[in-house]
């Protein structure tokens, strides 16, 4: 630089920048054209300067060439800009500035200086004109700037491009950021990083520049849509309305969001993230920063992948990191210089939002982090996307870093199992997310073509699969061979394999090429050892062994099934081929013999019954037959014998106390047994529910189960309901029949729905009625329903039954209009239907129609009047009416005519203790338990009882074993959640709220606690929204209204307020609060008539308020 001549125009800006910085006079020198300088050290001599400082003023200098006022030339890149920012630095060190700061606070100094011509504002008004409204200052030339959003180091904002006319965004460093070199370099490299990414899904940037004021920004499509957070946000909250409106709310809020972004679209969606990922590592790039918050979906349904500022390019080294603190919506945690969770100080820095961050990124080392680790991150997507919660579950940012950190990963089937998410993609997430970044995918290609091929329905390197699933998959891709049933497809493959040839002219090529890729196939396939075949010993399914022999038996079927296809085109055109023949028959055979090993006897003895028609004599064919007859008999003689011996373990009295951790418990039995998928299974565990059926027959509601009955129920249910097979229905049903404690009926009901039979809809339907619609029971059941089929149109009802049948049918689909017509028609028909005038009674009851509800069940017990059901019911919806005497009656009524009902002393419980008599509620809730033990509801009731009693530690006890029992019991998970409320962790108080809105989407309570909680931790959108959630699902339910009404006064929205206070004294004309805080807000609109009837309402109603004096002070200041 020293021996380059110097450039007149440069000289001048470094000197326009020497001024600005104060380094020479404002009028020194002025003869440079006369007596230009010809090199740095001249200029130096001239500015009376160091040489040092000259230099560096000129590499500012042409780091602002380029014709463009407030931009940094593009053709600099980004060693360029960071060369100006140690020059900067060497001014500043070298001159020695008074108060020096650090050198992107120069850096202004040295963007105003760079400016020659101020930007002209083309919309702006004349001198004269009218004024217009004042607006936030532009950057650069963008005017209207609009903040979208923020992150850890920038804000992106929209702005106006006034020269285009266009709208873009312009992403700049936060404001509290602004002194930080580290957050301007991030950002300068994230503009020049994502700008050389020119891909269809990655966001394009238009310009890297700085404003006169000195702020550095980089500009951008503005994506008009949503991001995946947001979108997946509105997908539970959507399936939340739809959960409410099945019990008869009306949500109208964004309530087809959920409906429109089906998991088909969510999955290719996610795709195209893949892509934008898997081109940025083929440039060297890892992104390190991927979340649903970083995917927009725009209007148009493009994806684009967002912020790239934490990106890190292969070879370059990482920026110095400054304490940086890890996100996790809401969570927060130190990390970096700090002392972590293993309690040793971590080099490097974490960066990236935690619920995503692969562990090596999490521990703060940068050096392991690679292509690998995006892998883990977007394994975390696509488990939000599957399961709509955060990949990883925990109360506090500590706790989710020390699970993150020893690997202590739920799957998404495991963390949401009433979700039904496809075991392949729960094993794809698995794999995505390892511990071991060697046993993740090799690549972001490798994680996107098993998700390609689970669209397609091929086998998924992830995944394991039985010989019949590699079959079923195989023959839904070569359709050529389908023409019905799977046996009947089978037969058309090995019985003749003809595909409709009719070309006959090329006929040798096509069989020499066909009997070339049979050979081809079975010589490039892997080792098949038949060892095993016939074994007296099952595989141990865990075993590495035996994972790998079912990948091989499934690599050979698949093999051997493509052989299969194409020796059927040759013999198509040459039937006599005796090559042809042989080598059908020997690929016939050991195709049978795969199957065989894989125990699915009906195409090993399909594929060796075949074998006549290629060579094979009977004898031979008989003999192969006989020896899958042998296997089948030997395999489920012992699988008899080993299910016998589980249920014999279940039912001992170890299963539940002293048994050794290597022992199994009662899920490893589950999954063991729900593999033996034959009849034999379902006629074995229907015989150890048939003795408890008949004692629940003969005992009826009186019936009590030993610990050991219930954990044989237990098991029983869970596997007939996992097997598939439609045979489990009839003891399922049966077993349901008879039970009346809730919990073992919950465990029934479910089994009932995870068969997907349509015909177990008729148990289900005949337990509601029994037990009660409005019961634990069904709350837990109904959500099910949805995994059975539509039962399909049915003849136009005739008769009241009919008009009932179908409207229970209706309920339970969240057809609410067409289940209250019919409900209106059986009870037009038959007024005494009270069963009818039962159900329409809890619908309009959950409706908000609280003396409709009264009315219909003040009819059905004039039909009915000794029933406790419906005593009880009739309780419950006064209690709603706030007629705490009129509840107490009814369920002292129900008890009378019913004095063993466990559940009517659980209700009337509930009714005691909203009276505040916590100690005859704790007595009621614990005759409860005596009848029914180990209710996971009683006890999570009696969990909310001691609570209010203030006994925390037992509330904790009650509400963990209820937990234990129902790890979805939302009452318990209210009751922990607020337990930690009141003792200041809100954190931990929300997470278990969380919990328990995911578990029970129309819980309303979890939802009106969350609220509050939100507001305390300063969050009133969030808190609004569980507000108008809990109002859409619960419209009688006054709290609601109040909790809104409070939010809206303190938020200045008086009008709001007032409305919503109105609804709460409707709901409960004696809630003196509601006419204080109302008279308030009228207050403040100037309704001071309004508000002084409020007030004196309020004093009547609470003649010691704490407000008398103030109220009164307020009279008198009125003339009142």
């Amino acid at each position: 630089m020293k021996n380059r001549p110097l450039d007149l125009a440069e000289v001048e800006v470094a000197i326009a920048i020497a001024r600005e910085l104060g380094l020479l006079a404002a009028d020194s020198p002025a003869d440079l054209a006369a007596r230009p300088p010809g090199d740095v050290e001249t200029l130096a001599a001239r500015l009376g300067l160091d040489g040092s400082v000259a230099e560096a003023l000129l590499v500012l200098a042409r780091a602002a060439a380029g014709g463009a006022a407030d931009s940094i030339d593009s053709g600099q890149g980004i060693e360029g800009f960071r060369a100006a920012i140690g020059a900067l630095q060497e001014v500043r060190d070298h001159a020695r500035l008074p108060q020096a700061g650090p050198a992107e606070t120069l850096l202004a100094a040295f963007a105003r200086a760079a400016t020659r011509v101020p930007a002209v504002d083309l919309c702006a008004e004349a001198p004269g004109g009218k004024g217009g409204t004042r607006e936030d200052p532009p950057i650069g030339r963008y005017r209207q700037p609009v903040q979208l959003g923020a992150g850890g180091m920038g804000v992106v904002l929209s702005v106006l491009d006034p020269d285009l006319r266009r709208t873009v965004a312009l992403k700049v460093v936060r404001p509290d950021m602004a002194r930080s070199g580290n957050a301007l370099g991030r950002l300068v490299e994230e503009a020049q990083i994502t700008g050389q990414l020119e891909h269809p899904n990655i966001v394009p940037v238009h310009e890297l520049g700085v404003s006169p004021d000195g702020r550095v920004y980089f500009a951008m499509k503005l994506v008009r849509g949503t991001s995946l957070a947001d979108l997946l946000r509105a997908l539970a909250k959507g399936r939340a309305a739809a959960g409410g409106r099945r019990r008869g709310s009306r949500s109208g809020t964004r309530s087809d969001d959920w409906k429109s972004y089906p998991l088909s679209r969510r999955l290719t969606d996610f795709l195209k993230v893949c892509d934008a990922v898997s081109f940025a590592h083929s440039k060297g790039v890892v992104h390190r920063d991927l979340k649903p918050a970083n995917v927009m979906i725009g209007e148009f349904g493009e994806v684009l992948v967002m912020d790239w500022g934490l990106a890190r390019v292969r070879g370059l080294p990482d920026r110095p990191g400054e304490g940086v603190s890890v996100e996790s919506d809401g969570l927060a945690a130190r990390a970096g210089a700090g002392r972590g969770p293993r309690e040793g100080t971590r080099s490097g820095d974490v960066l990236g939002t935690l619920y995503y961050m692969p562990p090596e990124q999490a521990d703060g080392r940068p050096e392991d982090v690679d292509e690998r680790s995006d892998v883990y991150s977007l394994g975390a997507t696509l488990c939000e996307l599957l399961t709509l919660l955060p990949p990883v579950s925990g109360a506090t940012a500590e706790e989710i870093l020390t699970k993150i950190l020893r690997g202590e990963i739920e799957g998404p089937a495991e963390r949401t199992p009433h979700r039904g998410i496809p075991r392949e993609l729960d094993a794809v997430v698995r794999k995505a997310m390892a511990f071991d970044p060697g046993e993740r995918y090799e690549s972001v290609e490798t994680f996107r073509q098993d998700l390609e091929a689970f669209l397609e329905g091929r086998t998924l390197l992830a995944a394991s699969y039985s010989l019949p699933q590699v079959a079923a998959k195989w023959l839904s891709r070569h359709r050529v061979l389908a023409g019905g049933s799977v046996a009947a497809v089978l037969a058309a493959v090995l019985l003749a394999g003809y595909v409709g040839w009719r070309d006959r002219a090329a006929s040798d090529a096509r069989a020499e090429a066909a009997v070339r890729e049979a050979e081809e196939l079975l010589a490039a396939a892997p080792a098949f050892q038949e060892d095993g075949i016939g074994s007296s010993v099952e595989e141990d399914a865990a075993s590495a062994e035996a994972v790998q022999a079912r990948r091989s038996r499934e690599t050979a079927l698949e093999v051997h099934l493509a052989a299969v296809s194409a020796l059927g085109r040759a013999l198509a055109e040459f039937p006599d081929d005796a090559r042809i023949r042989a080598l059908r028959r020997r690929v016939g055979e050991e195709l049978g013999r795969i199957a065989l090993a894989g125990k699915d006897y009906t195409l090993a003895r399909q594929s060796f019954r075949d074998l006549a028609d290629h060579g094979a004599s009977a004898v031979e064919v008989e003999a192969l037959l006989e020896e899958v007859d042998r296997v089948q008999t030997e395999t489920l003689r012992r699988r008899a014998e080993r299910l016998r011996a589980i249920l014999a373990d279940v039912a001992s009295e170890d299963f539940r106390r002293g048994r050794s951790p290597g022992r199994a418990n009662i899920e490893d039995h589950v999954f063991e047994a729900a593999g033996y998928r034959e009849i034999q299974t379902v006629s074995i565990l229907a015989g150890a529910l048939a003795p408890l059926v008949v004692k629940g027959r003969q005992e009826d509601q009186q019936a009590t189960w030993t610990e050991s009955e219930r954990d044989v129920a237990v098991f029983a249910c869970r596997v007939l309901g996992r097997l598939g097979l439609p045979e489990s229905v009839a003891p399922l049903s049966a077993w349901l029949s008879v039970l009346w404690d809730q919990t073992l009926a919950i465990e029934a009901g479910r089994a009932l729905c995870d068969t997907r039979e349509a015909s177990a809809l008729p148990a289900l339907l005949d337990a509601s009625d029994r037990i009660g619609a409005d019961s634990h029971f069904w709350s837990r059941v109904v959500r099910g329903l949805e995994r059975l089929p539509d039962p399909g149109s049915e003849a136009e009802p005739r008769t009241a039954g009919d008009f009932y049948r179908r409207a229970i049918v209706s309920d339970y689909r969240g057809e609410d209009e067409k289940a209250m017509a019919d409900y209106d028609r059986a009870i037009a028909l038959d007024g005494a239907h009270v069963r009818a005038l039962g159900m329409r009674a809890l619908r309009r009851r959950d409706r908000g129609d609280v003396e409709g509800a009264l009315a219909d069940l003040e009819r059905a017990l004039a039909h009915a009047p000794g029933d406790a059901t419906l005593l009880r019911r009739r309780g419950n919806t006064r209690l709603m009416a706030n007629d705490l005497d009129g509840a107490l009656a009814d369920m002292d009524e129900s008890l009378r005519v019913s004095p063993d009902s466990a559940e009517t002393f659980h209700a009337r419980a509930v009714v005691l203790v909203a009276r505040g008599e916590t100690a005859r509620a704790l007595s009621d809730v614990n005759r409860a338990l005596r009848i029914v033990p180990a209710s996971s509801r009683y006890l999570a009731t009696r969990a909310s009882v001691r609570l209010v009693a203030k006994d925390f530690e037992g509330a904790l006890e009650d509400a963990g074993r209820a937990l234990d029992i129902d790890p979805y019991d939302t009452e318990a998970l209210r009751t922990q959640a607020v337990v930690l409320w009141t003792r200041g962790d809100l954190a931990g108080a929300l997470h278990g709220l969380d919990r328990a809105v995911a578990a029970d989407p129309a819980d309303v309570q979890a939802r009106l606690e969350r609220g509050r909680i939100r507001e305390e931790r300063g969050d009133p959108e969030g808190a609004a929204a569980d507000y108008d959630e809990a109002i859409s699902l619960a419209p009688a339910n006054a709290q609601g209204w109040w909790l809104r009404g409070l939010l809206r006064k303190r938020a200045g929205d008086l009008q709001g307020a007032v409305s919503d206070l109105t609804r709460v004294l409707g709901l409960d004309p004696s809630h003196a609060r509601a006419y204080f805080e109302r008279g308030q807000a009228l207050v403040g609109l100037n309704l001071h008539r309004e508000a002084i009837a409020d007030f004196k309402k309020h004093l009547e109603l609470m003649p010691d308020s704490p407000a008398k004096s103030e109220i009164e002070s307020y009279f008198r200041r009125r003339g009142e």
